[in-house]
C-alpha cells in the first residue's frame, strides 16, 4: 500500500508545453520510472553495446599502440554502422513502447512485465524498420552532404544549419510509431510539418538533451581515457595487470556505449513530448486520442 502512495503522477503526452517543459517531462518520466526504463533499455540493447564497445576499445587500443589512426576495413565499418543503426532503432522502439504503455495503463509502468510489454514492443519494432531504412538510405547521406557543402559555404555555422535541417526528421519515427493508423508516407509529411512548424523549440529541446547526454557520457569517457593512460604508463609489460586493465577498459567502453543509448532514449522521450505538444496545438490530437480511448471502452 505504501508503494502505491509513492507512485509517480502520470505525465500526459498530448499537452501543450514549452521546450523546457518538454525536457522536464522526459526527465520526470525517467525519474518516475527509472527501474523499468533502465531494465528494458539495458536488456534489449546490451548485446549491441557489448559488440560496439569492444570494437571501439580495440580500435582505440590499436591507435595508441601504433601511434596512428586505427585501421578498419570496409566490411568492418559497414558492420559496425549497421549494428549501430539497429541498436538506435531498438532504443527508439523500446522507448516509445514504454511511453505508450505508460499512457494506456491506469498505474503507468508500475509492475509491467515483458509479457505485457511485448505486444506493443513488437508493433513498434515492425514499424521502426521503414524509419531505420529511411534514415540509413536518405537522412545520413543527406546530413553528410549538407555538412560538406555548408562547411565551405557557411564556415562556422554550417553544422548548426545542417543540425536544424535534420532535427525535424526525428519527428518521423515518433509520428509513425505513435499514430498506429498512419501510413509511413503520411508520417513523413506529417513529421516534417510538425517538425518545421516549431523548429526553434525542437532545436532547443535537442540542444538541452544533448547537454544532458554529454554530461553523462563525458564522465565515463574521461575515466576511460584515464584508465588507458594508467595502463600504458604503469602496467605496460606486466602481463597480469595489463590483462586486468584490458578487461576493465572493455567494460568501460561497453558502459560508455550503454550510457550513450540511454541518452538516445531520453532524446526520443523529449522529442516525443515535443510531438505531443505540437500535435495538440496544431490539430488537437489530445481530443482524437480521448475519442479513440472511449471507443475502445
Amino acid at each position: 500500500m505504501k508503494k502505491r502512495d509513492k507512485q509517480p503522477e502520470k505525465i500526459m503526452l498530448y499537452s501543450q508545453r514549452t521546450s523546457g517543459e518538454n525536457v522536464n517531462a522526459a526527465l520526470d518520466f525517467v525519474k518516475g520510472n527509472w527501474r523499468c526504463w533502465l531494465k528494458y533499455i539495458t536488456v534489449f540493447t546490451l548485446p549491441f553495446c557489448i559488440i560496439l564497445g569492444m570494437a571501439v576499445d580495440i580500435y582505440i587500443d590499436q591507435m595508441i599502440n601504433d601511434g596512428i589512426l586505427g585501421e578498419l576495413d570496409f566490411f568492418g565499418s559497414v558492420s559496425a554502422m549497421s549494428i549501430y543503426v539497429v541498436a538506435l532503432a531498438i532504443v527508439c522502439a523500446v522507448t516509445i513502447a514504454l511511453l505508450k504503455i505508460h499512457q494506456q495503463r491506469e498505474n503507468g509502468l508500475d509492475g509491467i512485465t515483458i509479457k505485457e510489454l511485448w505486444p506493443v514492443l513488437r508493433q513498434c519494432l515492425i514499424r521502426i524498420i521503414p524509419s531505420a531504412l529511411f534514415a540509413s538510405v536518405v537522412i545520413v547521406p543527406l546530413y553528410i552532404f549538407l555538412n560538406v557543402i555548408l562547411l565551405f559555404v557557411l564556415p562556422g555555422i554550417g553544422l548548426i544549419v545542417s543540425y536544424c535541417m535534420v532535427l525535424p526528421v526525428l519527428m518521423i519515427p515518433i509520428v509513425y510509431l505513435y499514430e498506429s493508423k498512419t501510413e509511413f508516407r503520411e508520417s513523413i509529411s506529417r513529421g516534417f510539418k510538425l517538425g518545421f512548424s516549431q523548429i526553434i523549440r525542437l532545436g532547443l529541446v535537442g540542444f538541452l538533451i544533448l547537454i544532458v547526454s554529454l554530461m553523462a557520457g563525458g564522465a565515463l569517457s574521461i575515466l576511460y581515457a584515464l584508465v588507458m593512460v594508467i595502463k600504458e604508463e604503469l602496467f605496460n609489460g606486466y602481463d597480469f595487470m595489463s590483462t586486468l586493465m584490458d578487461l576493465f577498459t572493455h567494460v568501460m567502453c561497453v558502459a560508455d556505449t550503454l550510457v550513450m543509448m540511454l541518452g538516445v532514449s531520453i532524446n526520443v522521450l523529449a522529442v516525443a513530448f515535443h510531438y505531443g505538444s505540437v500535435a495538440t496545438e496544431k490539430d488537437d490530437a489530445s481530443l482524437e486520442v480521448e475519442i479513440s480511448n472511449f471507443e475502445k471502452l
